[in-house]
C-alpha cells in the first residue's frame, strides 16, 4: 500500500473517531516519509542542473519543485480537525506544527509556480554569467581576478560587469520577493518578520538580533577602520578610501569575505604566504583539501564523511562550492580544485562539518526540521570547524605553518584571518534580512528603490559602498533569491562560539597540538539525537547554553583588540606586492600542471570512430547553446499572467484527486462500525511496517562506512 491510500485511510479514522498520540505519531512519520520522497527527487534535479546547466535540467528542477509543494500543501490540509488545543507531548506538537506551518512551499499554486520559475533563472544566471556567451567559468575567473592585484579601475570594470548581466532581472525580483507576505498568510502569521522568526524557530525578535549586532559592532568598526588605512596605501594614486570600504576592492563578488585581503592587509604578511604556499605545494587543493578537513570531523566527533559523499561528489567543478543536501541524511558536493585561497581552505571545513551534522543523524532523518525550518545549531558547527581550522594547532597538524614560526605571530595572523571571515559575515547577514522587511514594508520595490536602499543597508551595517548604486548584488545571494531569511547564519555565527567555549573550556586559541581537542561526548549525542526538537531545546538539554550571546564571540577576539591598540602601522615595513605576485605564479603554475595533465588523459583516451560518436552525443546533451541562453533565463519568468496561466491549467487537471479521497471516506463511513476496528489495526501494522522497513533500507552496510 503506497503512503497517498494510508493518508485516505487515516482521514478515514479521523472523520470518525479523531487520532490518539500514538496515531498522531504514525500520521507524522508517514509524512516525513513522503517529505522525503519529494525532497529527495528534487535534490537531485537540482544537482542534475548544477551538472549540466541548461534549460532542460532547469525546467526538470522547477518541475520537481512544483510537486514537492503539492506535496506539502496537501499534508498541510490533513492537520484541522486531527487535534483540539495544545498536546502534552511537545516534540509531537512541534512536529505537527512542522507540518501545519511549512513555510514558503504552502503558498498557493499560482505563486509557488512564478516563485520557482524566477530562481531557476535567476541560479542560471548565476552560474552562467553572460547569457549571450555562456560559461560555466566565468564567475569563478572573474572571482581571481577581483582577489589579484590589479588597479582600483580595473577591478571595478570587472565587478560591475559581472553584475550587468543580472539588471534585468530585478523586476523579477521585485515580484519575487512580494510573494514572502503570502506566505505569511498562508502560514496564519501576522506579519513578516514573525514569519521569518517562526521559520528560524526563534522565540525573540529582529530588535534582539539588532542588539546582538550592537555589541559586536565596535570589533567590526575596528577592523574595517584597519582595512582602510591599508587599502588606502595599496590604491593611493588611483582611489580615495573615505570612511566605507569600496565594494570592487574587497576581493570577491558579494563583498563579505574579506579573507581574500588577507595577503594584502594582515600584518607578518610571511605567515599568510606561507599557509597558502603550503597548501598549494602540498597538493591541499579539492578532494585532497576535503580529506585532510574530514580528520577534524574524526577528532571532535568520531566521524569523517561516508563512502557516498567521496563517490558522488565532484571535485573538479567551479567554485564557489556547493553543497547539495540530498534529503535521505547524505550531501552532494561540487567544488573546484585549483583554489589555494583562505575563503576555500575555510569553505572546505565548513561543508564537512555541514555533511557529519546531516550523516549522524541517528535512525531517523529530521526531515521536516531540515524541509521547514532554519537551523541556528547546524550554522553553529560549521563556524566552529571554520574556527577551529584557523587554530594554530589544526594549521600545524596539517603542515601548513612551522613549529619555528613565531607564536604570537601566527596567532595574530589567525586570529585576523578569523576576524576577516566572521564579522562581515555578520554584518551582511543582518542587513540583508533588515533591507528585505524594510522594502516589502514600506513597499520599495521599484528596481530603483530597491538598489538605492539595498546600498543604504550595506552602508549602515556593513561600511562598504559603492560609487554605483544600481549594482544588485543580491540577485547573486542563493539566501536572497531564494527568499529565505539569513537569522539562523546571524546567530549560527554567535552560537559557534559559544560552543567553542564550552567544548574547549576556554575562549583562548588552541596553541597546543591537535590531539588536545578531545572529544566532547556531550557535543556528539547532541547531534546524534538532539535532532527531534527545535535548536533552541537542543542546546539547552546537551550544552546548558540557554540564550544567544555575544560574550564568546568577544572574549574570543580580545587578544585581537589589545594587539590592534597597541599596534604601530607606520612602524611595521608592509609591503606584500611581492608576496602576491609570487603566490599568483605558483596558481599559474599549478594550473598549467593541471591542464598539461588533463590533455595528456585525454589523448590517451580511445579514439575509435564509434566511441568518438558516443561521447559526443553524451557531450552534446549536457551543453547549452548561446541561442538557446538568449531567450533564457529572465524571458521564461518574463510575466506573471503566462506562469499562472500554466499553473492553472495543471491544476484543473489534477484537482480530482482530493474529490476521489473524498468518495473513498464518504463510502467508508457507510460501512458496518465493526469494520473500523479492522481498518485501524491493519492501517497501523501497515505504517510501522513502512517506516521501519525504510529505516532498514536506509542503512549503509558497515564495510562501506568509512573511506
Amino acid at each position: 500500500m503506497n503512503l497517498k491510500w494510508s493518508f485516505v485511510i487515516l482521514s478515514l479514522l479521523v472523520s470518525i473517531n479523531g487520532l490518539s498520540e500514538s496515531e498522531l505519531d504514525s500520521f507524522v512519520k508517514l509524512t516525513a516519509l513522503g517529505y522525503e520522497d519529494a525532497c529527495t527527487k528534487a535534490a537531485e534535479a537540482k544537482w542534475l542542473f548544477i551538472k549540466e546547466c541548461n534549460n532542460a535540467s532547469r525546467r526538470t528542477w522547477e518541475e520537481t519543485l512544483v510537486e514537492y509543494a503539492e506535496y506539502v500543501r496537501t499534508q498541510k490540509t490533513e492537520i484541522p480537525g486531527m487535534i483540539n488545543g495544545t498536546l502534552e507531548n511537545s516534540q509531537l506538537q512541534y512536529k505537527l506544527d512542522l507540518i501545519s506551518k511549512p513555510g514558503d512551499a504552502s503558498m498557493e499554486p499560482e505563486d509557488w509556480q512564478y516563485f520557482v520559475s524566477f530562481l531557476g533563472a535567476a541560479e542560471l544566471s548565476k552560474i552562467i554569467g553572460n547569457e549571450s556567451m555562456p560559461d560555466r567559468s566565468l564567475r569563478q575567473r572573474t572571482e581571481t581576478l577581483l582577489s589579484r592585484n590589479s588597479s582600483a579601475d580595473e577591478k571595478f570594470e570587472i565587478w560591475t560587469s559581472w553584475y550587468e548581466n543580472f539588471k534585468p532581472s530585478i523586476s523579477h525580483f521585485a515580484e519575487s520577493l512580494k510573494l514572502v507576505e503570502n506566505a505569511t498568510a498562508a502560514n496564519d502569521m501576522e506579519s513578516i518578520d514573525k514569519y521569518w522568526l517562526m521559520l528560524n524557530d526563534y522565540e525573540k525578535s529582529y530588535e534582539e538580533a539588532e542588539r546582538l549586532w550592537e555589541d559586536v559592532s565596535r570589533l567590526h568598526r575596528r577592523i574595517l577602520e584597519f582595512l582602510q588605512k591599508r587599502l588606502t596605501k595599496k590604491y593611493s594614486n588611483t582611489s580615495r578610501i573615505n570612511e566605507t570600504l569600496p565594494a570592487h576592492l574587497l576581493g570577491s563578488l558579494e563583498g563579505y569575505d574579506w579573507t581574500q585581503l588577507a595577503l594584502q592587509t594582515i600584518p607578518y604578511p610571511d605567515i599568510t604566504f606561507e599557509i597558502r604556499e603550503k597548501l598549494l605545494k602540498r597538493d591541499l587543493l579539492g578532494k585532497n583539501l576535503y580529506k585532510a578537513a574530514s580528520r577534524l570531523g574524526k577528532i571532535l566527533l568520531k566521524h569523517v564523511p561516508e563512502t557516498p559523499f567521496w563517490e558522488e561528489s565532484d571535485f573538479t567543478a567551479q567554485c564557489p562550492s556547493r553543497l547539495i543536501d540530498l534529503c535521505t541524511g547524505t550531501m552532494r558536493l561540487s567544488t573546484c580544485s585549483d583554489q589555494s585561497s583562505i575563503s576555500s581552505y575555510l569553505s572546505a571545513h565548513k561543508d564537512v562539518a555541514r555533511a557529519l551534522i546531516h550523516q549522524m543523524w541517528i535512525e531517523n532523518i529530521p526531515i521536516l526540521n531540515v524541509a521547514n525550518r532554519y537551523s541556528a545549531l547546524d550554522s553553529a558547527m560549521e563556524e566552529l570547524f571554520g574556527v577551529l581550522s584557523m587554530s594554530r594547532a589544526w594549521l600545524l597538524s596539517l603542515n601548513l605553518v612551522n613549529e619555528t614560526d613565531d607564536q604570537d605571530e601566527v596567532r595574530v595572523v589567525s586570529l585576523m584571518m578569523t576576524a576577516l571571515d566572521v564579522l562581515p559575515r555578520m554584518a551582511y547577514y543582518l542587513g540583508a534580512d533588515l533591507w528585505r522587511l524594510h522594502v516589502i514594508q514600506n513597499k520599495s520595490l521599484t528596481p530603483g528603490e530597491l538598489t538605492v536602499a539595498w546600498w543604504e543597508y550595506r552602508e549602515k551595517y556593513e561600511g562598504i559602498s559603492t560609487v554605483d548604486t544600481s549594482v544588485p548584488t543580491f540577485l547573486d545571494d542563493e539566501f536572497i533569491i531564494s527568499n529565505k531569511p539569513y537569522l539562523s547564519k546571524f546567530l549560527g555565527i554567535l552560537l559557534g562560539f559559544q560552543i567553542y567555549e564550552n567544548i574547549m573550556d576556554s575562549t583562548e586559541m588552541r596553541y597546543e597540538k591537535v590531539q588536545a581537542f578531545g572529544q566532547k561526548h556531550e557535543l556528539i549525542k547532541m547531534i546524534q539525537y538532539g535532532s527531534e526538537d527545535n535548536w533552541r531545546e537542543t542546546i539547552k538539554k546537551y550544552l546548558n547554553i540557554y540564550e544567544i550571546s555575544s560574550d564568546s564571540l568577544l572574549k574570543y577576539f580580545s587578544p585581537l583588540e589589545e594587539f590592534l591598540d597597541e599596534f604601530d602601522d607606520e612602524s611595521m615595513d608592509f609591503n606584500p606586492s611581492a608576496l602576491e605576485k609570487a603566490i599568483e605564479e605558483l596558481e599559474d603554475d599549478k594550473k598549467k600542471i593541471a591542464v598539461s595533465y588533463r590533455s595528456k588523459e585525454m589523448t590517451t583516451l580511445p579514439t575509435t570512430a564509434s566511441t568518438s560518436t558516443s561521447k559526443d552525443g553524451e557531450s552534446s546533451k549536457s551543453q547549452t547553446t548561446s541561442s538557446e541562453l538568449k531567450t533564457s533565463p529572465h524571458q521564461s519568468s518574463s510575466t506573471r499572467e503566462n506562469t499562472t496561466k500554466t499553473v492553472k491549467e495543471g491544476h484543473s487537471v489534477e484537482k480530482k484527486n482530493p474529490q476521489e479521497n473524498e468518495e473513498v471516506i464518504k463510502s467508508g463511513t457507510s460501512k458496518a462500525v465493526w469494520a473500523v476496528g479492522a481498518v485501524l489495526i491493519a492501517t497501523v501494522t501497515i505504517v510501522i511496517i513502512a517506516i521501519f522497513g525504510r529505516q532498514r533500507c536506509r542503512k549503509t552496510p558497515k564495510n562501506r562506512r568509512y573511506v
